[in-house]
């Protein structure tokens, strides 16, 4: 019977996995062959450790590819790598969503809206370019690097919220799990792609630090060996590998818009930046009075807000500022605030249904309208998502 049960436990996360392949291969296929991966595929493979000391998890997971398949074409040690960091996103999404439904929603249902999640992408007006920028994209295919990045938003994410537990709930070796975990995928996301990183690090400072403030729960340990201490270290080593050395000259430095207003009027950047977060913030001004209470909504908008700030501040100086690398930063972010706002809206919609006296009456007269309204905005995204998708195999 204890097999039986748990077998049919993991089974959707093993259907939910062959979607996720099925799905992304196609369009990753053509992806791998943006300027992009061919660049980091040379950096991986060349014995200069200057050339991918920046990357170095995307980097050496191809090298292990390149010894699994000694006679594997670049293209499909390319593709076994970015499959790797990319189709098992959904599956810490549906666990989730499946753990806050509270049994109120059907698997299936769950299954679409974690794909939903991995191939959403901003309301697009405009789409002259087959990169979108000037918007907020939650999933770009054509950088290797942020794909490394992208299975490791969500575990990250979760775990920081326990920073703001009861601490007197946990037992000594449940905590030091708790921070180990936490470190150690502080220190793979960051190795990855520190983009979300910079900007999770002093969000959750800040929320930390309010919550102290206003007397409430934080682990502060968790915070600092967690969180803080592995972050730090691991981004002070990847700036010194970046501005140093045979990187003399290259810096940080700020320029207001300079990145975005070379490729993007900049009277449509405001919208675009709105279009990017329809979503997210129709549910927060439609649910007010419920999301200023919800630690997960709030910390992901703070989280948002410092990396939408570093996304159209902050620029490399140097020759190299036409990249853009660090608006990286607010494409992370987003992809995790679609994912707090659409696990919010789905609390609501189950904690209604659990609390409805009479199943005529679902989802509930104080709930249906604003629940179908941010679900038809969500739709939308994912809509071009699916149209983003198409033009990545298109133009690539």
């Amino acid at each position: 019977m204890r097999l039986h049960s748990s077998t049919k436990d993991i089974a959707p996360y093993l259907v939910l996995l062959a979607l996720s392949v099925i799905m992304l291969a196609p369009v990753m296929s053509r992806a791998i062959d943006s300027a992009d991966f061919k660049r980091h595929f040379n950096f991986a493979v060349d014995s200069n450790i200057v050339n991918h000391v920046r990357h170095p998890l995307f980097h050496e997971t191809v090298r292990i590819y390149l010894g699994l398949m000694p006679s594997g074409s670049r293209e499909h040690i390319l593709l076994a790598t970015a499959l790797t960091f990319m189709a098992p996103v959904p599956l810490p999404i549906f666990w989730w969503l499946r753990r806050i439904s509270r049994r109120q929603l059907p698997d299936y249902m769950l299954m679409l809206l974690a794909l939903g999640l991995v191939i959403m992408s901003p309301i697009t007006l405009w789409t002259e370019n087959k990169y979108l920028l000037g918007y907020f994209n939650p999933v770009v295919y054509h950088n290797p690097t942020l794909n490394a990045l992208r299975p490791f938003l969500v575990p990250l994410t979760l775990l920081s919220l326990l920073v703001f537990e009861r601490m007197s709930a946990r037992d000594l070796s449940r905590q030091a799990l708790i921070v180990g975990a936490s470190a150690a995928i502080m220190v793979l996301s960051t190795l990855a792609k520190p983009s979300y990183a910079i900007a999770l690090l002093p969000g959750l400072c800040l929320v930390a630090g309010y919550r102290y403030l206003r007397k409430r729960s934080v682990d502060s340990a968790l915070l600092v060996f967690g969180f803080c201490l592995p972050g730090v270290i691991v981004l002070g080593g990847l700036y010194l590998a970046a501005f140093t050395g045979v990187n003399e000259g290259r810096g940080i430095a700020l320029g207001f818009l300079t990145v975005l207003a070379e490729y993007v009027p900049v009277w449509r950047i405001p919208i675009q930046l709105i279009l990017s977060i329809a979503f997210p913030a129709l549910v927060y001004l439609l649910f007010l009075s419920e999301a200023r209470q919800h630690i997960f909504l709030n910390l992901s908008w703070v989280v948002f807000a410092v990396a939408a700030a570093i996304a159209l501040f902050v620029i490399d100086r140097g020759w190299i500022w036409r990249t853009g690398d660090f608006l990286w930063t607010g494409y992370a972010a987003v992809f995790v605030l679609m994912f707090a706002s659409a696990s919010f809206i789905i609390e609501q919609y189950s904690l209604e249904r659990e609390s409805a006296t009479d199943v005529r009456n679902l989802p509930g007269s104080r709930l249906s309208f604003r629940f179908n309204l941010v679900m038809l905005v969500f739709g939308l995204h994912v809509l071009s998502g699916v149209a983003y998708y198409f033009r990545t195999i298109s133009e690539f």
